[in-house]
């Protein structure tokens, strides 16, 4: 893990006790849940958690779409970058609406234990969670940088290669908890399977050359 992967985790960590930790794994190594930052924190339900959550990544959206309308560039290579750069804040704007739709679900009383701390289906919330507001943030500093004609590409892939791993933590999650067959209402599971294609899509369109 490199320096600044160690220190993404670091930002999410909450404290633990060993019986507060969630088995999940990718590619058969297993972590604690806490990697993900899970754990409201203190004066905080959990419900208000997932709230301000949201609100904090639809907030950084916005404030991305904002930085994306003061685009004006002339030069032609610029230009083709800073449309497919929109291109690519709409599709995260669309990801951020169905995550938003998973996440009411985890802040209802009726399902909310399904996310909570020791839920089955918090590894899978939580991970989207951190790698959608990561990759938010790097888009945003490239999105400065165009406006600058001063794109750093390398560092901007450095950047999603370093949280590529808790975007294979989510969709192992998800497709780990399809396997199991755990009874869901229809509305639940119709959120979670539109989560799941649109986070995969997502993810492909990122790793497209950008222009």
């Amino acid at each position: 893990m490199n320096p600044r992967t160690t220190l993404l985790v670091e930002e999410h960590m909450v404290a633990l006790d060993d019986d507060d930790i969630i088995d999940t794994s990718v590619d058969g190594e297993p972590w604690p849940a806490s990697y993900v930052g899970l754990l409201p924190r203190e004066q905080e339900t959990f419900e208000e958690a997932a709230s301000s959550r949201h609100r904090a990544l639809a907030d950084a959206i916005f404030e991305l779409e904002k930085t994306c309308e003061s685009f004006d560039s002339v030069d032609p290579s610029a230009h083709a970058a800073e449309l497919s750069l929109r291109r690519r804040v709409g599709a995260l704007a669309l990801l951020s609406r169905t995550l938003g739709d998973v996440s009411a679900f985890a802040q209802s009383p009726e399902h909310g234990a399904r996310f909570s701390p020791r839920g089955e289906l918090a590894p899978l919330l939580a991970s989207v969670y951190l790698w959608v507001g990561e990759v938010t943030e790097a888009l945003r500093d490239l999105a400065r940088e165009l406006n600058l004609l001063q794109p750093s590409w390398t560092a901007f892939r450095e950047r999603l290669c370093d949280v590529a791993w808790v975007h294979r933590s989510a969709v192992t999650e998800h497709a780990r908890f399809a396997e199991r067959g755990i009874a869901l209402p229809d509305e639940l599971r119709d959120a979670l399977a539109d989560l799941a294609v649109i986070l995969v899509g997502f993810k492909r369109a990122l790793d497209e050359p950008f222009g």
